[in-house]
């Protein structure tokens, strides 16, 4: 999926997903095997652009944001990252196997540091993060005049409990903050979190 916005005033200038198909097929009956043949090639009537997926790295600004607001870190703390992070008996680790060394909290999200933001995950309160989430527009449809937009699932404690019947643990902090784990988002949501940061944080 490809979803382009002008973050002036949050218009789609793109909005594309692959694999599509020609709708002027419909035109005319199609033959039995001319449409098993559509329909089994990737499923090309799902719009991926407003369907959910795990975001990923791209959710880290969102973490960012909480940590900065709530002077929970500062862009001059130094973090060391050896390719890996020891919560209990899980060692959850970096992209980058052999590590970034020594890093500053904004390098930790140029580079994507993983382990930055293990460390930060289990500073921050996850219905916090969730609120923030929220505020940034995830866990919501956008109102776009497509059908069947996703509003994807912003995860919190009592979500978790009501979902799974279990309490929320550590681990949970460390996918939450990386945008892993229980974290739904659509690919137009995440290009209006960044669209509302490139504009100075206006709608």
């Amino acid at each position: 999926a490809v979803v382009v916005l002008d973050p002036n005033n949050g218009n789609v200038l793109a909005l594309a997903s692959h694999p599509s198909y020609d709708p002027n097929i419909f035109a005319h009956p199609i033959p039995t095997a001319k449409w098993k043949k559509l329909y089994s090639s990737g499923h090309p009537f799902l719009n991926r652009a407003l369907s959910t997926y795990p975001p990923g790295s791209i959710f880290k600004v969102v973490t960012l944001s909480l940590a900065l607001d709530n002077n929970l870190s500062n862009p001059k703390e130094m973090f060391f990252c050896p390719g890996f992070f020891t919560l209990g008996r899980r060692i959850a680790k970096c992209w980058k196997s052999e590590g970034h060394k020594n890093l500053n909290l904004l390098e930790g999200l140029v580079y994507s540091c993983d382990i930055v933001f293990y460390k930060l995950g289990l500073l921050e309160n996850p219905d916090l993060l969730g609120g923030y989430a929220e505020m940034f527009g995830l866990g919501k449809r956008t109102g776009i005049d497509l059908p069947s937009e996703a509003k994807g699932v912003v995860p919190s404690a009592a979500w978790k409990e009501k979902r799974f019947k279990e309490k929320w643990y550590p681990g949970d902090s460390l996918n939450f903050a990386i945008g892993q784990g229980f974290l739904w988002v659509t690919p137009l949501q995440m290009a209006n979190v960044y669209s509302f940061i490139a504009n100075g944080a206006q709608r």
